[in-house]
C-alpha cells in the first residue's frame, strides 16, 4: 500500500510517499524473469502453487494402436499413461537485494529498473541453470548424441558447429518419430552458444536469402536453419569445471551437467558432459535441438517476492523466491549436439 501521512522528511514526504506502490515491483521483476528464461521455449512447464517437496503427477500418453473391429467384440482400451510420470519440486531458491532508501529510486521506475531487472535475471539463470543441466540425462543415452568432430565421437577431432552436425541430429529426432510430424519444424528449437553462433553464421542454409525469409538476426532469435529456430545463450559455454559463476562475486563451478555442479539432474539418470574432445583437446559446448516435448517442469505459479524496511540500515530489502522441479519427459525429443568452440 502507499505511504501514509505520518511519513515526512526532506527525503521522504506525503507527496512523494503516496507515488511509491511496493506491489509493483513483484509484476516488474516477473516480467524480467520471463524475459530471460528458456522454459518458455525449451520445455513444457506447467504452473501451480507448490512448495518444495510436493510431486506433481501429470499424463505422458503414449503413442496409441489402432486395431480391427470385430463384432460383438467390446473395445479394449489403452492405457492413457504409459508409466505413472511425476515430477518432484526439488528445488528452493532465493536472491535479494538492498536498496537505499531513497524515495526518487523506490518509486521512480526508471530508477528502480536496474535492481529489479538482476533480480529476475538471478531467478531466470538459475531456472534455466536446471533446464541445461537434463543435457546430461539426454548424455547418458548414446543414440541421442551427435559429435562434430573427425570421426563423429568424442574421441576424434572436435569441430566447430556445422550442417552436417544439425542434419544429423534432425534425422534422429525424425527417426524417433517425434509428434506433430507436420509440424514438427514449428516445435523444435536449436539451442546454441556465442560461439556456435559465430560458426553457424558460415552455413549457407542459414544466411543465404534462397533458404530463408527473414534477416539472420531478428527479435532476440539468431534465426531459423531449415525453419528451425535458432536460440543463442551466453548460459552455453566450455563444459568445465570453471565455466559457471553464481553472481558477480560468486567463484568459479562447474557449468550445468558437469560432475559438481550445482545443476545436476535431480530426477533422471545422467552421465557427466563431456569436457574435451580426446583427439585434440577442443573444449565441448553442448548445443541441444529438441521438441518442446522432451523436458516438463512444475513451479510455483509466480515467484515469491517479500519486500521489509530495514531501519538500521536504512534500506528496502527486496527477497525473490522461487520453487521448482526439471525433467525428462520424452527423452526421444531431443538430441545434443556436441562441437569445438572454435569459430570456424
Amino acid at each position: 500500500m502507499p505511504i501514509g501521512p505520518n511519513y515526512a522528511g526532506p527525503v521522504l514526504n506525503t507527496q512523494r510517499g503516496q507515488q511509491f506502490i511496493p506491489e509493483l515491483w513483484t509484476n516488474e521483476i516477473q516480467m524480467f524473469r520471463q524475459s530471460r528464461t528458456l522454459s518458455v521455449n525449451l520445455l513444457h512447464t506447467f504452473y501451480a502453487d507448490v512448495v518444495k517437496g510436493d510431486t506433481y503427477h501429470i499424463p505422458r500418453i503414449s503413442e496409441l494402436a489402432v486395431e480391427d473391429k470385430a463384432t460383438d467384440v467390446q473395445v479394449a482400451l489403452q492405457a492413457n499413461n504409459d508409466t505413472d510420470y511425476t515430477i518432484l519440486v526439488d528445488s528452493d531458491k532465493v536472491t535479494a537485494v538492498g536498496i537505499d532508501v531513497m524515495l526518487e529510486v523506490l518509486s521512480n521506475y526508471e530508477l528502480r529498473k536496474p535492481y529489479m531487472k538482476v533480480l529476475g535475471y538471478a531467478l531466470a539463470k538459475d531456472f534455466t541453470g536446471a533446464i541445461l543441466a537434463l543435457r546430461a540425462a539426454i548424455y547418458n543415452t548414446a543414440a541421442y548424441n551427435v559429435f562434430a568432430s573427425s570421426n563423429g565421437l568424442i574421441t576424434g577431432n572436435g569441430l566447430p558447429f556445422s550442417y552436417a552436425a544439425y542434419l544429423a541430429a534432425r534425422t534422429t529426432l525424425l527417426e524417433n518419430d517425434v509428434m506433430d510430424g507436420d509440424d514438427l519444424d514449428n516445435n523444435l528449437v536449436l539451442l546454441i552458444s556465442p560461439r556456435q553462433e559465430a560458426a553457424i553464421m558460415n552455413i549457407n542454409q542459414f544466411i543465404s536469402k534462397d533458404f530463408i525469409s527473414n534477416p539472420p538476426i531478428d527479435k532476440g532469435f539468431v534465426g531459423s536453419l531449415m525453419g528451425t529456430p535458432v536460440l543463442r545463450t551466453n548460459f552455453i559455454g566450455n563444459n568445465s569445471l570453471t565455466g559457471w559463476r553464481n553472481g558477480a562475486n560468486g567463484v568459479l563451478e562447474p557449468t550445468p551437467g558437469v560432475v559438481g555442479s550445482r545443476y545436476l539432474p535431480k530426477q533422471d539418470a545422467f552421465t557427466t558432459l563431456p569436457l574435451t574432445f580426446t583427439g585434440n583437446a577442443a573444449p565441448v559446448h553442448t548445443a541441444i535441438l529438441c521438441h518442446k516435448d522432451w523436458a516438463a517442469g512444475i513451479a510455483n505459479r509466480n515467484p515469491r517476492f517479500t519486500q521489509s524496511f530495514e531501519n538500521r540500515e536504512q534500506m528496502e530489502a527486496i527477497v525473490g523466491r522461487q520453487v521448482y522441479g526439471a525433467k525428462l519427459y520424452r527423452p526421444g525429443h531431443a538430441v545434443n549436439i556436441h562441437t569445438s568452440n572454435a569459430i570456424v
